[in-house]
């Protein structure tokens, strides 16, 4: 549960780089978000561990490890 907790209170400082990462992540793996003119409803609480493991570590890589191109990206 802490890391739902931390994701909770840190997703919305992510820079910009790092929240597309996020945000397409979401999209592309997560059928239970909304999403709206202001952006992406993700209730944390009901998410699978897989899913929360996997947005700690997008939201802790290091600027210097990220590969921003997409085409590398498998869904999960």
């Amino acid at each position: 549960m802490e890391k739902r907790k931390y994701l909770y209170f840190h997703l919305r400082d992510v820079n910009l780089k790092k929240n597309n990462l996020i945000y397409n992540y979401i999209v592309e793996n997560i059928k239970d978000c909304t999403e709206n003119s202001n952006g992406l409803l993700l209730n944390l609480s009901s998410l699978d561990d897989k899913h929360v493991n996997k947005l700690y570590d997008l939201y802790n890589l290091k600027e210097k490890e990220i590969d921003y191109d997409i085409l590398k990206f498998e869904p999960i």
